[in-house]
């Protein structure tokens, strides 16, 4: 029977041996934590730019990126083109839409030979109509009509707006957005006035 203050209590027999124990299991544990086999820890490759990011290189990059907001752009501009109600209506676009993708595919490789430098939109400057302009030329249109944007248009102001003919009734109306590249619009119907673009 136990009687309080007696000596020979078990709680103080194996008091000590206990608190040796349990620090002989933290040392353990502790020692095997920290313990690293010969070849060391292992590390993550550093990615393509040295960053040790394991996810780095999983999302689209930046020329992904702007392509996909060309096409975007190109989805919802388009039709504000083309429902223009001064243009006549084209019956069959498929007859120049060949023809318009070489003009937008040709002024793609003059305003952006690289096109993986050509990820992020600059500003406009008045220089960016004459190399537009110059770059239609080369590609054997040099009556096409290249200008600054207005509300009006239906495209982004921030953009260079060309109108090029491609034949009696239809236009090729596309904008390039320079540090980007262009937005292929299919074909639309000339103004009923007669050219590609509002004066």
């Amino acid at each position: 029977m136990f009687v309080f203050g007696d000596e020979d209590s078990s709680a103080r027999r194996f008091g000590p041996v206990t608190i040796a124990v349990l620090a002989l299991v933290v040392v353990i544990s502790v020692a095997a934590a920290l313990w690293q086999p010969e070849g060391g820890r292992e590390t993550a490759a550093p990615g393509p730019s040295g960053s040790l990011d394991p996810l780095e290189g999983c999302g689209p990059d930046a020329q992904e990126l702007a392509e996909d907001r060309l096409r975007w752009e190109a989805q919802h501009c388009g039709p504000l083109v083309a429902d223009d109600p001064d243009r006549l209506k084209l019956a069959d676009p498929w007859l120049v839409s060949t023809k318009a993708e070489q003009i937008n595919r040709g002024v793609d490789r003059a305003l952006c030979p690289d096109p993986s430098r050509c990820t992020r939109a600059r500003p406009i400057s008045a220089e960016d109509v004459g190399q537009v302009r110059a770059a239609l030329s080369a590609l054997g249109y040099p009556a096409a009509e290249v200008r600054l944007p207005v509300p009006a248009d239906g495209v982004p102001l921030a953009s260079v707006l060309y109108g090029v003919p491609l034949d009696q009734s239809a236009c090729l109306v596309a904008y390039a957005r320079m540090g980007e590249g262009t937005v292929h619009l299919p074909p639309v119907g000339r103004l009923k006035s007669g050219p590609c673009l509002r004066p």
